[in-house]
């Protein structure tokens, strides 16, 4: 998708927002933004551009079915799905990791393919990225706002409890271990971590691990953690997550948020979720 020069005559905030481009991500994310850009609109001041960072087939599918986008001030960028010339997806029964294997190409080229894009964006703008917004799975964004000394927030698509239960991840083997040495009746069962007294060992996610632990040992350096989700919905996992998180931010779910108006007095925000609120002002240009 060709990128074009954008004719805004003064923008002043910019920023981008990456997706992991697989299964629902990339909408969900879409909505997200539709949410702050709608936000920024009624904001002084009002020349904030939103770069929507997907691959092509991504980008095509979801901006053609939305043509109110570009109104918004969201403009799509490609970044290459990672995938070598002539990739045919391959398919094993007894090898299951091969459907996974376009998700693990396109995270290891993403590093190169994310910086491309985003120096491609900030061409066609005309103006620097401000902050960087990516889903978490994309924790090497985290690394591309550290290098451009800008804000850096995580969106987790998800729920909050597998973030805890991956954060967790590395005590777990050794604590089942030794509570099986001291006789314990079960074992398995995790509920030494709060919250999880009726889950067990089994029960936890094991698609994408590699992927998934790499996200819950980066995201300590985010400014701000987002996901999709309601404190009131899980109050034990939310207060472990704010304990652990200076900006833990429980936006959700995206597809239920209002949208933003403006106020006919001052342009105000209203009426909107305070942490979407907070949120927005996070992705004001500063110097760390």
């Amino acid at each position: 998708m060709a990128t074009v020069l954008l004719q805004e005559a003064s923008v002043e905030r910019h920023i981008a927002m990456f997706t992991f481009p697989f299964a629902s991500h990339p909408s969900t994310l879409l909505a997200l933004t539709r949410r702050l850009a709608a936000a920024a609109v009624g904001s002084p001041p009002s020349g904030t551009v939103f770069s929507f960072f997907s691959t092509e087939r991504s980008n095509s599918a979801l901006f053609r079915a939305d043509s109110s986008l570009a109104s918004l001030n969201i403009r799509p960028f490609n970044v290459h799905d990672g995938l070598p010339e002539g990739y045919v997806p391959r398919s094993d029964p007894k090898r299951m990791w091969l459907q996974a294997e376009p998700v693990h190409l396109f995270i290891r080229a993403a590093p190169a393919n994310l910086r491309r894009a985003a120096a491609e964006a900030e061409d066609a703008v005309g103006c620097r990225i401000s902050c960087v917004v990516s889903d978490a799975f994309l924790w090497v964004a985290g690394s591309l706002a550290e290098e451009r000394g800008v804000p850096w927030v995580a969106v987790r698509t998800g729920g909050p409890r597998s973030l805890v239960a991956h954060f967790q991840i590395q005590m777990i083997p050794s604590t089942i271990r030794h509570l099986a040495t001291i006789g314990s009746e079960d074992p398995e069962v995790l509920d030494f971590i709060p919250g999880f007294s009726s889950t067990e060992c089994r029960d936890l996610p094991d698609g994408n691990g590699s992927i998934l632990h790499s996200m819950a040992r980066n995201l300590h350096r985010a400014t701000a953690i987002v996901v999709n989700s309601f404190e009131e919905a899980d109050p034990v996992i939310t207060q472990q997550l704010h304990s652990k998180f200076q900006n833990y931010l429980s936006v959700g779910p995206f597809g239920l948020l209002p949208q933003a108006t403006s106020s006919p007095n001052n342009g105000s925000l209203c009426p909107l979720p305070p942490p979407i609120v907070k949120l927005v002002l996070i992705a004001e240009p500063f110097s760390p």
